[in-house]
């Protein structure tokens, strides 16, 4: 009978072990995964960032760009409109 009893004490024991050992590792696993999404969101916001960063640069050299044909089309129109004054004055 105490043979018994011994044998059970330790199979209850190591049991009792495994599952503290199984839930200390799902705890483990927890901490890791958000450890993980939290480094994810991180980069995602990094990501989202310099992608706004491109389109404001991608946009102000639009825009530049824009204003330098502007600045031609000015310069151009100057030269037609000039043409004829200088003809009648020669």
């Amino acid at each position: 009978m105490i043979f018994y009893r011994i044998k059970v004490d330790e199979v209850v024991g190591k049991s009792g072990g495994s599952v503290r050992t199984v839930r200390d590792t799902s705890s483990e696993n927890a901490v890791k995964t958000l450890q993980w999404l939290l480094k994810s969101v991180s980069n995602l916001k990094a990501d989202v960032n310099q992608i706004n960063q491109n389109f404001n640069v991608s946009k102000t050299l639009q825009h530049s760009d824009e204003v330098q044909k502007q600045i031609n089309l000015v310069k151009v129109t100057g030269i037609i409109i000039t043409l004829p004054i200088k003809e009648v004055n020669t």
